[in-house]
Order: structure tokens, then C-alpha cells, then sequence
């Protein structure tokens, strides 16, 4: 009995025993959502969009997700045009969008990389000097990623590259590839 009793003890105090050290146990992430909304300034290349296919604009993003999950999510609004003369017919072309989509971010400390797929609904206008404007829209599907870092605790700033395929309009499609500067603040 006493050979048990000194073999338990030597257990427990050589860590031997079942329960596990502190010192190895993983610290498990943070449980609060972490919300974002952002700014974009937007570079695109539109399909089928010349002589103004290099288009600039602007964007809105929400996005959310929790760090303990597998996934998030994302909407957004997006609008870009460019004006451009040919043969002395001024010519505009105008792309705007609504988004949603599935988006993981990745990232515990102020660098945070993201990826994201998801639908698109968007709208394609061409306006010709003297001659009329004509609109379509359709649906699409996009991906995108990119990484920003925090600031502080709230400020973000990062670069976000995109594709959009699938688009079908009335004079062609809307497809188009972007990059981004992204300017947010995270709750």
C-alpha cells in the first residue's frame, strides 16, 4: 500500500498523471466577430467595353466573420466609367455592381490575408455622344483576395485584386478584371 501510495504521488509531481501542462495547451482564438467596412478605389480592364475598357471608380464593402469559424461573409456596391473620344464621338462606358459571397480571412495579429467567391449582379452602360444610351444587366460570379493590414486597433489598409465572369449583356459582356486599394476601419 505503501508502494502505491509513493508511486502516485512520484506520478503527480513528475507531470506522469493524465491531466495535461498548461505550458502545451494552444490558447484558442479569440471568440469575438471582428466586422469590417472598407473603401475601394478601383483600377478595371472591362471586356467588351472599348475604346473605354480602362475604367476608374469606387466601392463600398461590409464584411464579417468570427476568427474561431471556417468561414464569413461579404456584400458590396461597386460603380466604374471612363470616358474616352473616337473619331470625335465622345463614348462612356459604365459598370456597376451589387455583390454577396462567402469570404475566409485568415490572420490573429495585424496582417490579415482574404479570399472570397461569390454572385454578382451587375449593370453595363454605354452612352454615345448624339446618338442614345442603351443599359443591360446580368448575373455573374466573382472572386477575389487580397490582404490588409490594421492600424491601431480599427484602421485598415490593404490591396484586393478581383475577377468577375459570367456576365451576359445586351452589346456583349461585362467581365472584367480589377485591382484595389482598400481603406477600412474594423469594429
Amino acid at each position: 500500500m505503501l508502494a502505491i501510495s509513493s508511486l502516485l504521488l512520484l506520478g503527480s509531481l513528475t507531470g506522469g498523471g493524465s491531466t495535461p501542462s498548461l505550458q502545451t495547451e494552444k490558447p484558442l482564438p479569440s471568440a469575438i466577430p471582428v466586422y469590417n467596412f472598407s473603401l475601394l478605389l478601383i483600377g478595371r480592364n472591362v471586356d467588351d467595353a472599348d475604346p473605354a475598357d480602362q475604367q476608374t471608380g469606387w466601392g463600398l464593402e461590409f464584411d464579417g466573420y468570427n476568427p474561431r469559424d471556417f468561414i464569413g461573409w461579404e456584400l458590396g456596391v461597386s460603380r466604374t466609367s471612363e470616358e474616352d473620344s473616337s473619331g470625335g464621338t465622345k463614348f462612356e462606358a459604365t459598370v456597376s455592381e451589387v455583390y454577396t459571397g462567402a469570404r475566409k480571412t485568415w490572420g490573429a495579429s495585424h496582417f490579415h490575408p482574404y479570399a472570397a467567391l461569390g454572385l454578382a449582379w451587375i449593370e453595363g452602360e454605354a452612352d454615345v455622344a448624339g446618338v442614345g444610351s442603351d443599359s443591360d444587366s446580368s448575373f455573374a460570379l466573382y472572386g477575389h483576395g487580397g490582404a490588409y493590414w490594421t492600424f491601431g486597433e480599427h484602421f485598415n489598409l490593404g490591396a484586393d485584386a478581383r475577377a468577375l465572369v459570367g456576365s451576359d449583356i445586351e452589346f456583349g459582356d461585362a467581365d472584367y478584371f480589377q485591382g484595389a486599394i482598400v481603406l477600412g476601419y474594423s469594429l
